[in-house]
């Protein structure tokens, strides 16, 4: 398994991000309500502002795109995704491992949301995820 790094984005990553987003999650999104491109791309840097997203990188490539918010409690991953080259190759599990532990660290758990028909969700239910809820489409999963 490619060791990956972690960067903060930049405003030149920016295309790659959401480019990476419509590649790997667009399609989950558009069954479950709809693609349309200006609220996608608007509603994603709502909610994923640049200055908060991080880059994944192996062997220094773009690699995938990541969105951590902490409060008092927990860690919530926002946003994560790996371009399709980089996927089922363990990485994604050892990401989220990585992050989970850095949470463990801090005392505190690690929560997502993911979109029903996304098949991640069979990914973090291995890693220890458990569902907490199921609403508008989405399952909020946590790993304390």
């Amino acid at each position: 398994m490619a060791p990956y790094a972690r960067r903060p984005a930049i405003r030149a990553d920016q295309t790659a991000i959401f480019e990476g987003y419509r590649l790997t999650v667009g399609d989950y999104v558009a069954e479950a309500w709809g693609w349309d491109e200006q609220i996608q791309q608007t509603g994603f840097w709502k909610h994923h502002p640049l200055e908060q997203f991080e880059v994944i990188e192996i062997d220094n490539a773009f690699a995938g795109g990541l969105h951590i918010v902490e409060d008092a409690g927990d860690y919530h991953i926002r946003m994560i995704y790996l371009l399709p080259a980089f996927q089922n190759r363990g990485i994604g599990a050892r990401l989220i491992t990585d992050i989970h532990t850095a949470a463990r660290n801090k005392n505190k758990g690690l929560s997502l949301k993911v979109i029903h028909c996304n098949p991640a969700s069979s990914l973090y239910e291995r890693l220890g995820f458990v569902l907490t809820e199921e609403t508008n489409g989405l399952k909020s999963m946590h790993w304390a």
